[in-house]
This record gives C-alpha cells, structure tokens and sequence, in this order.
C-alpha cells in the first residue's frame, strides 16, 4: 500500500501510512512548507462468505460465519420417510429433524437429507416377531370362534387382526394374506 502512495507523490515527499481499527487505511504525505496534501483511501470491510450447500432440501446459500441458517428436507420420495441430516452435521440443531438449523461454521458446508424406505407394516405378524408363520396361524386358531356374545370371550386379544370382536375367518384371511412375509426370528 505504501508504494502505491508513494507513487501519487514525488520520491523526495516524506510518506507514512496510518491504518485505523475502525477499517478505514490512511495515507498521507507530507512536504516542506505550508501545503500539506492527504490522500484519504478508505475500504469496507466485507465479511467473508461461505457456501452452505443443502443437497435433497432447502437453505442453501452463502452466510458468514455464525449465521443461523434454516434447512429443510425435500418431501419424502414416494414409499420412503426422511431418516436424517448427514455430512458436516456437527453445528445442525437437530440431524434427526426434517427442519432444523446449521450454525454457519468459518469453512463452506455440505449437509444431505437422507430417506428410509417405509416397510409396510405385516397385519399378519400377532405375534411381533417379524415374521408371518406358524406361530401367528396358532394364536388365531387357538381362539378360533370366541368373540362377541354369544361366545366366550377372547382370551387372547391378538387373535382378533381385523378388530371386530369375533375371531374367524377374517382373522386368518389376514394371517394367510401376509404369511411368509417378513424375517424369520
């Protein structure tokens, strides 16, 4: 910056250079006798931006560092559910929330929003275990006929998949409908 000063001015002027805290640089130049010219050269200060790159949502943009930033998923595909943020998570509010906020970190930042498929759950599978079979067959015949009055009460109130108070043959429809289905314990 001095030279560039010095050069507005003869060799023979004597040159400084003041910079001030409050972002402004100034050059001066001073000259034996009564006329003093100053050269002023003042700048503002842009702050530094970084980019904030939102694959598969919203909030993409460049902020500086600290801003608070709000970021959204895209809707879900077809047949899946948002799952969570990844990649540079480390200042996300929440990465397991669809809509959150990133604290804009000193560098550029990457986050992707990722998607689970959505499992059907198996209306045939009475017994929780993740697996439509035999073991879902039994609990149903096993109440097979109980139900609203006149007959006995249900003792097992799994039996009744479809949840009209009587087990019969739409309870096993259902079992049959999903059997195999599903991981064998």
């Amino acid at each position: 910056m001095t030279n560039q000063i010095a050069g507005i001015y003869n060799a023979e002027a004597n040159y400084g250079l003041l910079v001030r805290a409050n972002a402004a640089i100034y050059g001066r130049a001073s000259e034996n006798g009564s006329n003093r010219p100053v050269l002023e050269i003042t700048y503002e200060y842009v702050p530094i931006g970084y980019a904030l790159t939102v694959n598969s949502g919203t909030g993409g943009g460049t902020y500086t560092q600290g801003t608070v930033v709000n970021i959204a998923a895209n809707a879900a595909p077809s047949g899946t559910t948002f799952d969570k943020w990844t990649g540079g998570v480390a200042t996300v509010a929440d990465p397991s929330a669809a809509a959150t906020t990133i604290t804009m970190p000193a560098s550029d930042a990457e986050v992707t929003a990722t998607y689970l498929a959505v499992v059907p759950p198996l209306l045939g599978d009475l017994n929780g275990d993740g697996f439509v079979g035999q073991g879902d067959l039994n609990i149903v015949l096993s109440q097979w006929g109980k139900g609203a009055p006149p007959h006995d009460p249900i003792a097992d109130p799994r039996a009744d998949a479809n949840h009209d108070n009587f087990v019969g043959q739409g309870d096993l429809n259902i079992v049959l409908a999903d059997w195999g289905q599903g991981t064998p314990p």
